[in-house]
């Protein structure tokens, strides 16, 4: 009976995730119910604003979910936003779409180390940083770079910005105010999520390894996001395989919050 079970159920599932090269639906004996998961990662990658209402249910979290959504499966051009209306423009060079991704049914797109290439927008109806808080989740891949490479940027005059140390460790700025990690996060899909809370005068940039928190910044201001090349730093080495933003209130949860949500979505994250 057990041979019986084992070999449909692994059959179906392999069958289905590995020909078309997609997330699944999970079913009601795998996990979150009609959330999207992927198939050889295990991670979940909630593809609409109703999954994500699953899944924030599931978490016990009631603070609120994205505001925009990307699931970066694009095979050329811009990212698209799937819930919302903030369309990430690309530009530059150095890009490389829908590439697999070891461990993962997903795919991602592929940045080279020191490109232009980036994917931005500055849209009226993003966040002001200098009064409301702003917080993101990236599925990121980093890649030793050769030098210090950028990650991603919000804000316009001054900003928060993720970066990879060419030692593979995290650093993330709030203005003139900046902080390096301790852990080199090289090599698999982590989740980056750089965090902007307004309200309790606190930055801190999360992954499952860590989180580095530099001195607040009152001055971060402005109404920009950019994944990719920025201020002049060119982009760091990976591959970019999902993202979601988070505005105002729904950006404000507390260490344990985000911990938790990270848990849900199928990461270990060891921070406290």
């Amino acid at each position: 009976m057990i041979g019986v079970r084992v070999g449909v159920r692994v059959g179906a599932r392999t069958g289905v995730a590995v020909g078309i090269s997609e997330d699944e639906t999970t079913p009601a004996s795998s996990g979150i119910v009609g959330v999207t998961r992927d198939s050889a990662s295990g991670i979940y990658t909630p593809a609409s604003a109703a999954e994500w209402t699953t899944l924030l249910a599931a978490a016990g979290d009631a603070i609120g979910g994205p505001s925009a959504l990307y699931l970066c499966q694009e095979a050329s051009g811009n990212l698209a936003d799937s819930i919302g209306t903030f369309t990430l423009a690309v530009t530059g060079t150095g890009l490389t779409y829908n590439q697999p991704v070891t461990g993962w049914t997903r795919r991602g797109v592929t940045f080279n180390d020191g490109g232009s290439g980036a994917f931005a927008n500055s849209d009226a109806g993003l966040p002001e940083l200098s009064t409301t808080s702003f917080s993101s989740i990236w599925y990121w891949k980093a890649l030793m770079p050769a030098a210090n490479r950028m990650l991603f940027s919000a804000g316009a005059a001054t900003f928060n910005q993720s970066l990879v140390q060419a030692t593979g460790v995290p650093r993330f700025t709030s203005g003139a105010n900046s902080t390096i990690g301790l852990v080199n996060s090289t090599g698999q899909v982590r989740p980056w999520v750089p965090t902007h809370n307004r309200t309790a005068s606190l930055d801190v940039m999360y992954l499952d390894t860590e989180k580095v928190t530099p001195a607040f910044s009152a001055t971060v201001a402005g109404q920009n996001v950019t994944w990719g090349q920025m201020s002049g730093v060119t982009h760091a080495p990976g591959q970019l395989l999902y993202g979601a933003m988070f505005f105002a209130e729904a950006a404000e949860r507390t260490s344990t919050q985000w911990k938790t949500l990270l848990t849900t979505l199928g990461f270990n994250p060891l921070f406290v």
